[in-house]
């Protein structure tokens, strides 16, 4: 079989052109499905600290105004790539298939997979930037126009 399926990008990655999001101050973003309690010291103290449980409006607050967000689900990975971001993908051990579906998109030096949390953020550099402008380009052209 020969399949060729252009493919359709995820449809977070419009999030930053559908809201507009304020400027806050500019700090590092980990965002993550684990709840606050379980960061320690050095990480909450120099990071904004956000879950899936905080608002919509809290969390790309947090994204947009971050010069790096490190992250360990899929939709962190996305909007942050969404609002150009520059972005770490948290591993611990394991990368989800739907997260190598989605990073297969970006070439291999482009990935930015970590492998746990690191312990500070001074001098942490494994994020990457990658350019989304093809997946969103394929996205809005699988969307029916109105």
């Amino acid at each position: 079989m020969n399949i060729s399926t252009v493919c359709g990008g995820d449809p977070l990655l419009l999030i930053s052109d559908i809201y507009e999001i304020d400027d806050a101050d500019f700090v590092p973003c980990i965002f993550t499905r684990n709840p606050l309690e379980d960061f320690h010291g050095p990480l909450k103290n120099s990071a904004r600290c956000i879950t899936l449980n905080d608002s919509l409006s809290t969390i790309l607050i947090s994204i947009k105004n971050a010069p790096y967000v490190i992250t360990d689900f899929l939709e962190g990975l996305v909007m942050g790539d969404s609002f150009g971001v520059p972005t770490s993908f948290v591993s611990d051990g394991a990368i989800p298939f739907v997260v190598r579906d989605y990073l297969n998109n970006f070439d291999r030096s482009n990935q930015g997979v970590i492998e746990k949390l690191p312990d500070t953020l001074g001098g942490f550099c494994s994020y990457r930037v990658r350019n989304i402008s093809s997946l969103k380009h394929h996205l809005l052209s699988t969307m029916p126009s109105l």
